[in-house]
């Protein structure tokens, strides 16, 4: 299943983000938006046309605050 989510963006490293495991209700919430997020066609009309790596499109401020938060917490 990861490889099959992965494969088409090996550029992006995403396995390392499938094998963390999420311990913090908190940031189980927030990957589940993020993905409900992919499922916009919109967002990811942007993300495929401009998307490179290291740099990620979000649709809001909060959500940039979000992002900010569990990259943090991913370095601790």
């Amino acid at each position: 299943v990861i490889e099959a989510a992965t494969s088409a963006k090996q550029e992006y490293d995403l396995k390392p983000f499938f094998w963390t495991p999420l311990r913090d209700p908190e940031t189980v919430r927030y990957r589940q938006e993020v993905f409900r997020d992919l499922e916009d066609e919109t967002l990811m009309v942007h993300i495929r046309n401009g998307g490179h790596p290291g740099q990620v499109f979000l649709r809001s401020s909060e959500l940039t605050m979000r992002a900010s938060w569990v990259i943090m917490r991913m370095s601790v």
